[in-house]
């Protein structure tokens, strides 16, 4: 972190941020934090409205709830599962890995 502290500050960056960003879309960290922002609120009703559902398929199955962060992956494929009918087990015949590899 030090050696891309002053990398910035010989190439006149205030930070190294600003070094990386220079070249990139974003012209600034400021520009980047306000994407994040933005992206944030925008999404924040719809995973609230989904870790909601997870929760009732949770407590209708007899897990306690609120979830813990590490049950959200389970339950996110069981409630997968319900919906559309199929499990990632039997879409795996359609997808070998060497053909995912040539893909």
């Amino acid at each position: 972190l030090s050696l891309r502290k002053e990398q910035a500050a010989l190439l006149a960056y205030k930070s190294y941020a600003e070094y990386s960003l220079s070249s990139k879309m974003a012209k600034s960290p400021e520009a980047v934090q306000k994407m994040f922002d933005e992206l944030s609120q925008a999404a924040k009703p719809a995973a609230a409205k989904d870790l909601a559902e997870l929760n009732e398929l949770a407590a209708k199955e007899g897990d306690p709830t609120p979830l813990a962060q590490w049950d959200v992956g389970f339950w996110s494929e069981r409630l997968r599962e319900s919906r559309f009918e199929f499990t990632d087990e039997q879409l795996r015949p359609y997808f070998p890995l060497p053909r995912v590899l040539e893909g």
